[in-house]
């Protein structure tokens, strides 16, 4: 790249470090004591990654496995847990000089910035117009999507990946050249590693992208054959309505058809068969012809292709190697896809509402999110009102069309986003979707949560805004400038988020007392528990991970995306566990129980190494602390910010260490059954053990 070029982009990418500093208002003031998100929630876990990252490097071990959680039933596997692992890569060099926290927000707005940049490059390739990209690139940067997931969910808001993967793409498919189809596979890579969803949504971009180059699909008149099929079709569709009426007013029951029994008491199924009907009707309308469209230079595209997979594959090897060795060990855990409870998509009225993290926006907008399933942070999808007005002035007055690939594009992850049945307003359709039927593909399938794919219906549409900016441009070249410092205006006044709450990183001085201790020893947090993506037994709180990063030792809990169903088992079945996890949900347990933890209690203490009780006084019931106090033996040590901390009667020190393994090789697996304490610990960065 000439100098001037480079110059130029550089000052462009700084501009954007501009937009992401604005964007975050005023965290750049607090950069190493607060953080966007409350570390009780997500945040906690994702400022545990980079540093369990580095701490597992520093000891000589595979960093996709620790014992600093979970440390019973052997090593816990991270190959399933979103582990953010660009995020974990940047911070290496930079936490021993800037410290955890302020790392991790400096990540965090180099993430806003390349989200912006990578906008930026794609809109610029779109409509070779600059200003029109920049202000596609602040869209992108400052929506709604990654404004709400950079409260929690800060996998999501590292979303960069997405568009300089689809510039790759666009690229690679153009020029043909294996260098470009290399960078596009180097891009899905990266998405994986900021996110594994990423990777799964570059494919599916991939997929789309393919078909609408090769595939030419024409709907032209009515068609004039099959007339009996439509007469039937439409009495079978009033048939049916009649039938999903009636069957709505009577709250479901039974149905008798002469000999035939029949028992509805959902409209699930009947709604279902009413949805194919009126495909099928659709389809005897219309005449559709599909056909392949003629591509030049295919053997390039597909030698650009293998690049891409290749590049992708090789990237990310260290990842595949380990989820090869999970499933191998039989520890793979997958979500099951229920029919009718798996995670519902973002209610269609979402697209359209207001940016609900305006200063002005009516409070009403945010309980109707809040009321969602998952709630706000999985169901803010607001496009910019400022965006789509562009695009419908655009179309009148510059005839503005916009390319078929990115309406298909957007078209295909919106019908996504709304989940497998359609929600409008609050109110459950049940009219199946898509992803009523693609969820049950595998690997596609494990992009559970479909609200998230909103992130690329924003792609889409942004990328779209950007060539109808451009052609209303065109159509009024002497108000250009003027028209686009109105529209980045109104842009900048919608999308402001100011100020973004902030949350304390401040960590209980008790835990400063344990990071003192010398010894190696473990801690149990009270409330107890565990969790991942899919389950919650117990009352963990992310908080214990990020303080773990503190002192530095091993402790008892943990919370992960994915936790194997061996560890689960074994926690489960102890009945030391068994009694702290029911009691920290608020459950009462029987004296018997009570009896059998207590007795199981001297085991614990053995395996565990436990050194360390924080209980955390407002969150841990009477029961709870007294069952600790009595099992354990604990006496009080010292005490501040609403927490206690107890040390047990005995701790037994660890006799082994565990053995450090070469970077490319996980750690040697451990038999079912054998602790942490059996197969050694990792020596702490210190060096001790």
């Amino acid at each position: 790249m000439p100098r001037r070029a480079r110059r130029w982009t550089t000052w462009v990418f700084a501009s954007y470090l501009l937009v992401a500093a604005f964007q975050s208002w005023p965290l750049v003031l607090h950069l190493g004591d607060r953080v966007t998100g409350s570390m009780d929630g997500d945040t906690g876990v994702y400022i545990w990654n980079p540093w369990v990252f580095a701490h597992e490097l520093r000891a000589g071990h595979w960093p996709f496995t620790t014992d600093t959680i979970l440390p019973f039933e052997g090593l816990t596997d991270l190959s399933l847990h979103n582990y953010t692992v660009f995020n974990d890569l940047v911070a290496l060099p930079l936490q021993p000089a800037l410290g955890l926290v302020a790392t991790f927000n400096l990540i965090y707005l180099l993430n806003i910035a390349l989200a912006g940049f990578g906008m930026f490059v794609l809109a610029r390739r779109l409509t070779g117009r600059t200003a029109e990209a920049w202000i596609a690139g602040v869209v992108f940067a400052c929506s709604p999507f990654l404004v709400e997931r950079g409260g929690g969910h800060f996998s999501l808001a590292a979303a960069a990946p997405l568009p300089f993967f689809a510039y790759w793409l666009d690229r690679a498919w153009s020029s043909a050249r294996v260098r470009d189809g290399a960078a596009c596979g180097a891009m899905l890579a990266w998405g994986y590693f900021s996110d594994p969803y990423f990777g799964i949504y570059c494919a599916v971009l991939m997929a789309l992208f393919v078909a609408c180059q090769t595939i030419r699909v024409d709907v032209t008149g009515r068609s004039s054959g099959a007339r009996v099929a439509r007469l039937m079709v439409d009495v079978l569709l009033a048939l049916l309505a009649l039938a999903i009426v009636g069957i709505h007013w009577m709250a479901g029951g039974d149905v008798r058809v002469g000999g035939m029994h029949i028992e509805m008491h959902t409209l699930y199924t009947p709604v279902l068969v009413l949805t194919m009907l009126v495909v099928v009707r659709a389809w005897l309308a219309v005449r559709v012809a599909i056909a392949m469209r003629p591509v030049e230079r295919i053997a390039p595209r597909i030698r650009a292709g293998a690049a891409a997979v290749a590049a992708a594959v090789v990237l990310l090897s260290p990842a595949l190697y380990t989820l090869a060795a999970r499933s191998m060990a039989g520890r793979m855990v997958t979500a099951p896809v229920r029919w009718r409870s798996s995670a519902p998509g973002v209610d269609l009225v979402d697209f359209v509402l207001p940016n609900p993290n305006h200063p002005l926006t009516p409070r009403a907008i945010r309980e109707f999110l809040e009321r969602q399933p998952g709630h706000a942070g999985e169901n803010v999808a607001s496009l910019p009102l400022v965006v789509l007005a562009v695009i419908v002035i655009a179309w009148r007055i510059a005839r503005f069309r916009p390319d078929r690939t990115w309406v298909v594009v957007t078209l295909a992850f919106a019908s996504f986003t709304v989940g497998p049945f359609l929600r409008v307003a609050g109110v459950e359709t049940l009219v199946p979707t898509p992803w009523t039927f693609l969820r049950y593909v595998p690997v596609l399938g494990e992009a559970r949560m479909p609200s998230r794919f909103s992130v690329m219906v924003l792609l889409g549409v942004t990328a779209i805004f950007a060539s109808a900016l451009a052609a209303l441009g065109r159509q009024m070249p002497q108000t250009r400038r003027r028209m686009l410092a109105i529209v980045a205006a109104l842009v900048v006044f919608e999308l402001t988020a100011l100020p973004r709450p902030l949350f304390s990183a401040a960590v209980p001085s008790v835990y400063r007392t344990i990071a003192a201790d010398p010894r190696d020893v473990s801690v149990l947090d009270l409330p107890f528990g565990l969790r991942d993506g899919l389950v919650t037994y117990g009352a963990f709180t992310p908080a214990s991970q990020f303080y773990q990063t503190v002192h530095g030792k091993p402790i008892i809990g943990g919370y992960l995306s994915r936790i194997s169903a061996i560890k689960l088992t074994f926690y489960r079945t102890d009945p030391f566990l068994r009694a702290l996890m029911d009691l920290s949900e608020g459950q009462t347990i029987a004296s018997s129980e009570r009896a059998a933890a207590i007795a199981a209690a001297p085991a614990f203490l053995a395996s565990s190494h436990l050194g360390y009780v924080v209980i955390d006084t407002a969150h841990t019931s009477a029961p709870l602390q007294s069952l600790a106090i009595d099992a354990l033996g604990l006496t009080t040590v010292a005490s501040g910010d609403g927490r206690v901390l107890y040390e047990p009667a005995s701790t037994p020190r660890p006799t082994s260490a565990r053995p450090a393994t070469s970077f490319m090789q996980p750690s040697p697996p451990v038999a079912i059954g054998q602790t942490t304490a059996q197969h050694g610990r990792a020596a702490r960065p210190d060096g001790s053990l």
